[in-house]
């Protein structure tokens, strides 16, 4: 039993019935033209090359076969990224590590001994050196607890820099968008990235959620749903929406259509067949991780005259049926279930909190004052359904417990757009920079 155990092991741990650790490797990064100089980022470089890099707080090393080269912030031109390590002068670094660099002017060739050519893009960059990487969007990972932060991107692309991402399922490839307006599919744990398609147009903090048979992904454009196909980028819309929620099993299409500018008409699409049905009047829908369950909010007065919202918690399955909970105060906003769909997160304006309405009791209570008096926004339960990750209006991710007896800042110095999980929630993927001084 003990060798069987050992061979099992051995094999890894989907053999055991086990998920793999998550593997994310980072994106390929773009040489920066700086002052006549190029500069690369030396973490990429090294991960692309084969290199091994140490690094603290005074030099920055890099180890290729028997050659090493160091560098120091500030000196020889080397100079520090926002959480990002060392940009370092290519050329120089090339040299001492016999890594050949063919210039095209807007590609550098690199080509390390052994190794397979690499072309990367360069960019040109003006004004002091945050201008060649940390003061464009940049991709983000670390632990739901805030730890091993590490950076995932470098390149300005004019300005833009990165797309947020969206993750298969299983976790074995992400799509993200670039600032052409095209789809970008690539491994996550490999660099090779192809255009699936045009989307048309790309806006900061937009997603493609890829469907649960990880064969197609959804794109909210100009007022519409739409499925495109990874196989061959073929487009379908789907429905008119001014906001929609795709049920996690990817059977059912939740859409908006907003009337005359005020509350919009939800309608429900079942999309294998197109089944359409209209639930009334309502905004904000969010899908039960089950898929068996839409809850949205519906506005409007009570017997007093007083603004309140009627949340209204439709069953798909096994039949049709709407509860209805009723919440003081007017602009309750359902956000995000916790994983076994027994509580939701929503903003109370009445309470000026984070609040969490329990299904079970019918009660809310409030997790964490509003900081500054404003909201959280994009609140999601952890996956083990402890935590909730949140982000404030200064642009920082803060941790709170689900009970609602600790709030910790999870990051600092950060203007976040948006975040999302890793599938299996092992890992916190953000889009921001470094916040601009005051």
């Amino acid at each position: 039993m003990p060798r069987l155990l050992l061979f099992l092991c051995l094999l890894g741990p989907a053999c055991l019935g086990l998920a793999a650790p998550f593997t994310m490797v980072s994106f390929t990064p773009t040489v920066a033209r700086y002052q006549d100089t190029l500069y690369i980022p030396a973490r990429p470089l090294a991960e692309m090359i084969g290199a091994t890099i140490t690094e603290n707080y005074r030099t920055t090393t890099l180890k290729l076969g028997s050659k090493s080269v160091a560098f120091t912030p500030g000196k020889a031109g080397a100079f520090l990224l926002f959480n990002g390590g060392l940009a370092v002068p290519l050329q120089a670094c090339a040299a001492a590590l016999g890594i050949k660099v063919a210039d095209t002017r807007n590609t550098a060739m690199l080509e390390a001994p052994g190794g397979q050519p690499i072309t990367l893009t360069i960019e040109d960059s003006l004004g002091d050196t945050r201008d060649c990487y940390d003061r464009a969007w940049t991709l983000f990972m670390m632990k739901p607890d805030g730890s091993g932060l590490r950076r995932l991107s470098y390149c300005n692309a004019g300005g833009m820099g990165m797309g947020m991402v969206s993750f298969a399922p299983d976790g074995s490839f992400l799509l993200t968008y670039n600032n052409n307006g095209e789809a970008i599919m690539r491994r996550t744990a490999a660099r090779d990235e192809h255009v699936v398609c045009g989307l048309g147009g790309a806006g900061l903090g937009m997603t493609l959620p890829v469907s649960a048979d990880g064969k197609c992904f959804f794109v909210h454009w100009d007022n519409q749903v739409s499925r495109i196909e990874l196989a061959d980028g073929m487009k379908k819309i789907l429905s008119p929406a001014n906001e929609y929620a795709i049920s996690p099993n990817g059977k059912y299409l939740a859409a908006v259509q907003q009337q005359n500018g005020g509350m919009g008409m939800l309608q429900m699409v079942t999309l294998d067949n197109n089944e359409q049905r209209e639930l009334g009047f309502g905004t904000n829908p969010v899908f039960t991780p089950d898929s068996n369950r839409l809850i949205f909010r519906v506005g409007g007065n009570d017997a007093q005259g007083k603004e309140t919202d009627a949340l209204i918690l439709y069953s798909l399955q096994p039949a049709e049926n709407r509860t209805v909970y009723r919440l003081p105060g007017g602009h309750n906003i359902p956000l995000a279930f916790s994983p076994d769909g027994k509580q939701l997160l929503f903003n109370s304006y009445a309470s000026r909190a984070l609040c969490a309405l329990n299904f079970n009791t019918g009660k809310m209570r409030a997790l964490t004052a509003w900081q500054d008096g404003t909201q959280f926004r994009l609140p999601r339960f952890t996956a083990d359904g402890k935590a909730v990750i949140a982000l404030q209006a200064d642009g920082d991710l803060f941790r709170i417990n689900a009970d609602g007896s600790r709030s910790t800042r999870l990051t600092k110095g950060f203007r976040i757009e948006t975040f999302t999980f890793t599938p299996g929630g092992e890992y916190v993927v953000f889009l921001g920079m470094a916040k601009e001084e005051e």
